[in-house]
């Protein structure tokens, strides 16, 4: 088949070098580059063979070790105040937008809406930005512990469904404990 104008070649095809690419094609289409050599149907043949086991797909070995799955729950957060953190960082660098998109590969725009918190960061750039202005933005998440709450009342086990139990309370006004 001629790789120029898609006819079926009949007789010899031929190859060809049009505007830089080495082409196979039929007599006709060969004026339009400069021809190679002629080719035999027989090599061609041969050629489109070994084509076919040339683009099997390659078996890649299996992993002796499954990847490791990332966490879901995340364990760093972002300060508060990022952005104001990163101006005074930026400028104590002695560094404008442009600069610092350069050497951290990021657009002047994603610093500028960072800078105004109107973007948060996600934990890639904000790796970026703590090695490049020597900053800390982010930190361990921090257990949160309850001082005050309401205790659960045990109910008690003397046979009582929750409808007597709320049968009893709507009577008595009262919760017992």
């Amino acid at each position: 088949m001629c790789e120029v104008c898609g006819s079926k070649i009949l007789g010899k095809p031929f190859d060809a070098t049009i505007e830089g690419a080495k082409l196979t094609v039929c007599r006709k289409c060969s004026a339009l580059g400069t021809r190679l050599t002629a080719r035999t149907t027989v090599r061609s043949v041969q050629s489109k063979r070994r084509s076919k086991t040339r683009t099997s797909p390659v078996r890649l070995p299996k992993r002796s070790t499954p990847r490791s799955q990332p966490s879901l729950e995340p364990t760093l957060e972002l300060v508060n105040g990022f952005g104001k953190l990163i101006r005074e960082a930026r400028e104590a660098a002695g560094l404008d937008h442009d600069e610092l998109g350069k050497r951290i590969n990021e657009k002047t725009s994603v610093l500028k809406k960072l800078e105004a918190q109107r973007m948060r960061p996600d934990n890639k750039l904000a790796q970026k930005l703590q090695y490049t202005l020597k900053i800390k933005l982010l930190e361990p998440i921090k257990p949160i512990e309850v001082t005050q709450g309401l205790k659960p009342t045990p109910l008690p086990l003397s046979g009582l469904t929750l409808e007597d139990y709320v049968k009893r309370t709507k009577d008595t006004g009262k919760v017992d404990t």
